[in-house]
């Protein structure tokens, strides 16, 4: 597989989820001179502004570093590519620290804190799935033109949670609850299908019956894989950073009477901010992860069982689905349809005897 198709299926996705479905048009209709629909297209248009805003400031700026580097030759494209380089998870530049310093904080401090005190063990099915990701995907999530290269590794933690996490530079955590809890969903088959709302407003049933729990864990494992090889942890905290510096400087030119006002608003603006990159974040690990394990020989819909898995066990609320702007993580039905439009174009094969149109 090549990494267009990568681009491609991120594409896809994006685009999948930044347009509403129909049906939702039908709801701002039915309420339109009640505040659930006044609250429903105001969430939503928020969310597309920001899309926009995205995508364009990202344009701009590549313009001019595009613009630099045709001016002066050589030295701004080395200069470039440090401060600024190309993400080949997303083919997109972003502002990075150099990847020694990610190194060193995720395997000296990110990791060591996140996993201090917890009970780790050898699972020999998470392991072999690990194993086959890295061995099949190298060239893309430890790249030869990298000097500084990631020390990918895994463990299996006790806990009652249903979680898994990755720390920068490499460290990936699972928990056996998540696990266990998966293969018997497996095995007793509580889940065997999974509707998808497409954008267009149509549903698509796709049958779970053949997914395995190798499947669903290369999905999950792939997620994490992503946000490291995207350095999502490091390049989330730079964004932080500077959103908090911008808000700190105008709470100093405003006046402290005005600022008191604003504080609280203020703060839920910078929260929102924050969120939006966290769910690129999480749509990019999710179609990415879906790559990876294809690549390696897995099922893609285990990605789709995975989300109509955490789906079944945590309560989805109303806000979640219609305010998505408000939350760091992606509601479930909108993540099962980038993962949806993303497998149309990595593996179409795997839908042609799985999916049918309600």
């Amino acid at each position: 597989m090549n990494n267009l198709l990568l681009y491609d299926a991120q594409l896809a996705a994006l685009k999948s989820v930044n347009r509403l479905p129909q049906t939702y048009w039908k709801n701002y209709d039915t309420f339109e001179n009640g505040f659930t629909g006044k609250a429903l297209w105001l969430c939503n248009r928020t969310y597309y502004v920001g899309s926009f805003l995205n995508y364009s400031l990202r344009h701009v700026v590549s313009s001019i570093f595009l613009l630099l580097n045709n001016i002066f030759g050589f030295l701004p494209n080395r200069l470039i590519d440090a401060i600024y380089p190309i993400n080949i998870i997303n083919n997109r530049r972003h502002f990075v620290t150099p990847r020694i310093i990610d190194r060193i904080l995720g395997e000296w401090v990110f990791h060591p804190i996140a996993t201090y005190g917890m009970t780790k063990k050898n699972d020999g099915c998470v392991n072999e799935v690990f194993s086959k990701l890295l061995s099949k995907n190298q060239d893309l999530i430890n790249p030869e033109r990298e000097k500084i290269k990631f020390n990918y590794h895994i463990n299996t933690a006790h806990s009652s949670k249903l979680n898994a996490f990755s720390t920068s530079a490499g460290g990936i955590v699972v928990f056996d609850k998540l696990v266990n809890e998966i293969k018997t969903s497996i095995e007793e088959k509580s889940i065997t299908f999974a509707n998808v709302k497409l954008a267009s407003g149509e549903t698509v049933r796709l049958e779970l019956n053949d997914v395995k729990l190798d499947d669903v864990l290369a999905a999950l494992i792939g997620h994490e894989i992503t946000h490291i090889a995207s350095r999502h942890s490091i390049v989330r905290l730079i964004i932080e950073c500077i959103v908090s510096i911008l808000f700190v400087i105008c709470h100093f030119i405003l006046s402290d009477k005005l600022s008191n006002c604003i504080e609280n608003i203020a703060n839920s603006i910078k929260n929102v901010i924050i969120s939006f990159f966290s769910r690129k974040d999480e749509y990019e690990a999710d179609v990415t992860g879906v790559y990876l394990a294809k690549s390696a020989g897995f099922n893609p819909l285990g990605a789709i069982y995975l989300q109509q898995f955490f789906k079944e066990i945590k309560f989805s609320i109303f806000l979640h689905k219609h305010a998505e702007v408000m939350f760091s993580h992606p509601y479930p039905g909108n993540r099962k349809r980038a993962i949806y439009s993303a497998i149309t174009v990595i593996a179409q094969d795997a839908l042609q005897q799985d999916a049918r149109k309600l």
